[in-house]
């Protein structure tokens, strides 16, 4: 099983979305529908689009 994590987002939340597609793609390519996708550090903080990244 692979886990996916994501680092400090710090309110970007186009590179928040990008990452979640480039994980979808990545489960998509390895069958692995069950991995597990890991949020860690800081997601608002200094970005431009804090309330984008909550809404995600």
């Amino acid at each position: 099983m692979r886990i996916y994590a994501i680092g400090d987002i710090h309110g970007y939340s186009a590179e928040l979305a990008r990452a979640h597609r480039l994980i979808a793609a990545d489960r998509e390519r390895t069958g692995d529908g069950a991995a597990t996708v890991v949020h860690l550090g800081d997601l608002c903080d200094r970005g431009p689009d804090t309330r984008g990244v909550i809404d995600f």
